[in-house]
């Protein structure tokens, strides 16, 4: 099953299924059919876009908002890509999807799983909640929350209420054994290992582990039904707030230490809380105030001592002009950075059949987000030099749940100087991936077991018929 539906020989212009380029970033063991990243519905026509009463209004929302002779430029790039995707893909613009409403079917098998069946209303409740949990676990000693079972009662449904603070957070899972000398031959043994949580974790296994995170009186008596996450092969978490750089620095030079891994990286992605009036209004994730205070946090994370030379950093952004000059203008993040911008990668949203999710010319909202890919400079001493051509590629893609962007890690591959042996960190991220290091107070959300489900053989291979179809047209 391949994210990418479409993609021309030049590679500027890519069609991708946005919950399989999540689902196949997670390891051999999610590139099976029947492994599925639970989704939304995806929408089948555009938005409705109601338009400023005046054309001074026009005026004011498309200042603040867009710069006009960059988006027309953006424009004729889009409707070109567009134009060549049909030509090529005559049937949907994403494969089949399993919703998170339509799995109750499941419920049986799974007991922990009850916000499968959820509609949209309890689908953000049950977000709430696991944000919820995800902030109190960056404190790996229960911090003044009550719990897991206090805080998200609706993702346990077997649990029982919590009493008070919890004495420890412990996580189990099962993985291979490689101390276990008699058994190298054999590619080690299983084991099972139970310890104390701790918000930093690298999976040195090839294999995708499932830990299981409870509270527990001590460690030998769970006392609540543990949450899930699925750690892929090789991946990092650092479960902190980026806001507090320096729990990172700490558990990362532990973690790099301890399992001998790089202490730079060919490429580094971000994707900032920006400041958005929409989702602050919805409390759907917390968004820094300004984009000064966004720019003074990335800036205190350091990141010219976690960049190699010549390496890759890539940063989205929505369309306010404050952003882009924030990033690439006198005095941002590339400069301050040592970073060169070589290329754009426009991000169109798109329907089911191929149109942008908004009108390209509506004034309040435009249907796309850019990803500003930058060069680390070979010597630090000369600095950054201006790239003449600005390479722009188009990703299209049909939106899925909210915060969710395509994984880049089969696109940025193919800049690498080994498609699939190289060193990532996403920071913000909302998702784990294999073999790249994740840092964020989310890094775990779509890695919660809550959002997969693994179909019946029966179910498996009418997926695997529809989804043929769905390329072969």
């Amino acid at each position: 099953m391949q994210p990418i539906l479409y993609q021309n020989v030049e590679c500027s212009v890519t069609l991708i299924d946005i919950p399989t380029s999540i689902a196949a970033a997670q390891g051999a063991l999610y590139c099976r059919v029947t492994d599925t990243l639970l989704s939304s519905r995806p929408q089948e026509e555009p938005f409705p876009s109601p338009e400023p009463k005046t054309p001074v209004a026009a005026t004011k929302i498309v200042k603040n908002t867009v710069d006009q002779e960059l988006h027309l430029m953006y424009k004729g790039i889009i409707e070109k890509a567009l134009a060549e995707i049909r030509q090529n893909v005559h049937g949907r613009w994403c494969l089949t999807r399993k919703l998170m409403q339509q799995t109750s079917s499941n419920l049986k098998e799974r007991k922990a799983n009850t916000a499968s069946s959820a509609g949209a209303g309890d689908l953000e409740n049950m977000e709430t909640k696991l944000s919820q949990a995800l902030e109190s676990l960056q404190d790996q000693r229960g911090g003044t929350g009550g719990g897991i079972s206090s805080l998200v009662p609706s993702l346990s449904p077997c649990s029982e209420p919590g009493s008070g603070k919890p004495d420890s957070w412990v996580m189990s899972y099962v993985a291979i054994d490689h101390e276990d000398e008699e058994c190298l031959q054999d590619g080690g043994t299983l084991k099972k290992y139970q310890e104390l949580w701790e918000p930093s974790f690298h999976n040195a296994s090839n294999e995708l582990l499932e830990v299981s995170v409870f509270e527990a009186s001590n460690p030998s008596a769970p006392s609540t039904s543990p949450l899930v996450f699925k750690i892929p092969p090789r991946a990092t978490f650092f479960l902190h707030d980026c806001t507090q750089p320096g729990s990172f620095r700490a558990e990362f030079r532990d973690i790099t230490q301890d399992y001998d891994l790089p202490l730079r990286f060919d490429f580094i992605l971000l994707d900032p809380p920006w400041p958005n009036s929409s989702v602050r209004r919805r409390s759907a994730y917390v968004t820094q105030p300004t984009v000064n205070d966004i720019k003074k946090m990335i800036l205190r994370m350091d990141l010219d001592t976690y960049m190699k030379r010549s390496g890759l950093v890539g940063i989205w952004i929505t369309n306010k002009p404050a952003l882009r000059s924030m990033v690439l203008g006198p005095g941002g993040l590339f400069e301050r950075l040592g970073v060169s911008l070589i290329e754009e990668w426009i991000w169109i949203k798109t329907t089911a059949s191929g149109e942008p999710v908004f009108s390209l010319d509506s004034a309040w909202r435009k249907p796309y987000e850019v990803l500003l890919l930058g060069r680390v400079a070979s010597d630090p001493w000369i600095g950054t030099e201006a790239v003449p051509d600005i390479q722009r590629r188009v990703i299209a893609g049909v939106p899925d749940l909210h915060s969710r962007k395509p994984c880049l890690k089969e696109l940025i591959g193919l800049f690498m100087p080994e498609t699939t042996e190289y060193s990532a960190l996403e920071i913000f991220s909302r998702y784990l991936v294999a073999g790249w290091c994740s840092w964020g107070n989310e890094v775990l959300k779509f890695n919660w077991q809550g959002y997969w489900v693994t179909a019946s053989l029966e179910e498996s291979t009418y997926l695997a018929a529809e989804m043929d179809y769905d390329m072969e047209q």
